[in-house]
Order: structure tokens, then sequence, then C-alpha cells
């Protein structure tokens, strides 16, 4: 009962207050109903306010809030069908260097970091090859030799998104570091591992990967990936 009551106090609040800063108040409160009407309140402004976003991605001690806090409102942005991402995206664009830096401290924040960017483009449907910081770090590690597979089957999450970028210079750039993944990183044969072992199960999920990218975009880049691969198979 008391719950119901502050949520609805909380309604009120922010209904009075449309220029309030609904990122800080995100960071601070974690209760469910409180996030929801918080949320439809950002929703709901027409500039919204990024500043605790953008100063918390400053800072290392506030990063993982600051990662938390914006996958929430992409994945918001995303379900209401508004287009708030657009400025949460250049807020991103903009502290990319401390995330990058961020990404290679901890495996925690390396997947943060692709989540969000999952998010972002899920939601933010005109992105492009502008952002090149961005981009060329998503290249980078797909062709990073201390990645593992498995952290590069994170970047392959978001490759229909990448292959739908149809600017040449770029599509070369994603065609080497798809072919060097590929080198790198799958045996002459699937034989060479044994079924069941998490090597076979990293392996099987790059190939979907790429199957998929090439099954919703219908990519001559991948596709030049995966023949090689296929023929492979086939001949050992």
């Amino acid at each position: 009962m008391a719950s119901a009551v502050f949520v609805e106090l909380l309604e009120i609040i922010l209904n009075k207050r449309i220029d309030y800063d609904i990122s800080s108040l995100l960071i601070r409160n974690e209760h469910p109903d409180f996030e929801k009407i918080i949320l439809q309140q950002f929703l709901k402004s027409s500039n919204p306010d990024f500043s605790s976003v953008d100063e918390n991605f400053k800072s290392k001690a506030t990063m993982r809030s600051s990662f938390f806090l914006s996958i929430k409102l992409a994945k918001a942005c995303l379900q209401s069908g508004c287009d708030r991402s657009f400025n949460l995206f250049e807020v991103i664009s903009s502290n990319w260097d401390f995330i990058a830096s961020a990404a290679t401290e901890s495996k925690e924040n390396f997947l943060l970091a692709v989540l969000l960017l999952k998010h972002l483009f899920q939601a933010f449907k005109t992105f492009d090859t502008t952002n090149k910081v961005i981009l060329e770090w998503i290249l980078k590690q797909l062709k990073s030799k201390q990645n593992t597979l498995k952290m590069k089957n994170r970047i392959l999450d978001i490759l229909p998104h990448l292959l739908k970028f149809k600017e040449s210079e770029f599509q070369e750039k994603l065609k080497e570091a798809l072919k060097m993944l590929v080198e790198t990183n799958f045996p002459l044969s699937s034989s060479e591992l044994a079924k069941g072992d998490s090597c076979y199960s990293d392996y099987c999920t790059t190939f979907d990967h790429l199957c998929r990218g090439l099954k919703e975009t219908g990519s001559i880049v991948v596709l030049e990936q995966i023949i090689p691969v296929v023929a492979r198979y086939y001949y050992y």
C-alpha cells in the first residue's frame, strides 16, 4: 500500500517537473515501479536531459551505472517507438574514448559496452558510418588476437546492423575483419574440435552468426567468408 502511494506521488511530481533530470533519478533508484514511471516521463520530454549519463561515463566510479542506465533508456526508446535515442547516441559517441578504455579493463565492461551498442543500433535506425569512432572500435575488437572467440561472438550479435551500412570503405574493412576472424579462429575442419566442449560451441555460434547475417542482409561480404568454411568441411 505504501509503495503504491509513493508511486502515485512520484508520478504527480514528475508530471509537474518535465524539465527534471530524469536520468539522474534513474541512477539513484532501482525500484521497478518507480523505474517504469520515470522512463514513461522521460519519453514525454521533448528535450531529455542526459547530463547525468554524460558525467558518469567520465568517471570510473560511476561508469557501470551509466552503462546500465543507457541500456535501460535505449530499450525504453525502442519499445515506445520514440527517437529520443538520437541524443543518447550523441552522448555515447562523445564519451566513447572513456567507454573503450573501460572495456579493456574488464570482461564485464566489454560485455556491457557491446550490449549497449546492440540496444542503440536497434533503437536508433538512422545510425550510419559517419560515427567512425564506434565503428573502428568494433572492427578492432573483431580483429584482436587478445579477444577470445566467445567475446567476438558478442560483437557478431550486431553483425546484421553492420552489414546494412552500404558505404564501400566500411564494407571493405568489415570484410577484412571477418576474413581475419575466420582465418585465425576457425579450424580446417569442425572434426578437429570435440563436440560438447566450449571451443566447439563457440565455433558453431560464430558460424550461426555469419549465416544469420547472410540470411537477413544477403551480404556478399559474409557469403565470401562462409563459402571457404563450407568447402573445407566437405573436402576434409
